[in-house]
């Protein structure tokens, strides 16, 4: 059986706003929330051959995830199509961000 699952593929991958680091992490909650994310590493050489392609979109004043640290560590990475969107913050509503209509041209 496990090996059915290691044959397994989907046609594309789509990651938002994904990190290896984050900044102004601001309270105990919020640095509870993300610990589990930043200590559990994650194996790219067998993530890669499970997905025909793999996007990552960013935003350019995220203040949570430094947008060329990360930009740079997911190319190396993962080699994935890099979007950038301009001015979305943490693609939050409270950062005015409810609705992603780049995402379904993407799709």
């Amino acid at each position: 059986m496990e090996d059915l699952e290691a044959e397994k593929k989907v046609e594309k991958i789509i990651l938002i706003v994904p990190w290896f680091s984050l900044t102004n992490l601001t309270s105990k909650e919020e640095e509870k929330i993300a610990s589990p994310w930043l200590e559990t590493q994650i194996n790219f050489t067998k993530v890669k051959p499970h997905a025909k392609q793999f996007t990552a979109i960013f935003s350019d004043n995220d203040y949570f995830v430094p947008y060329k640290e990360n930009v740079a560590l997911f190319k190396k990475l993962l080699n994935p199509q890099i979007i950038t969107e301009h001015k979305k913050g943490h693609f939050s509503e409270d950062d005015g961000v409810i609705k992603l209509p780049m995402l379904l041209r993407i799709l």
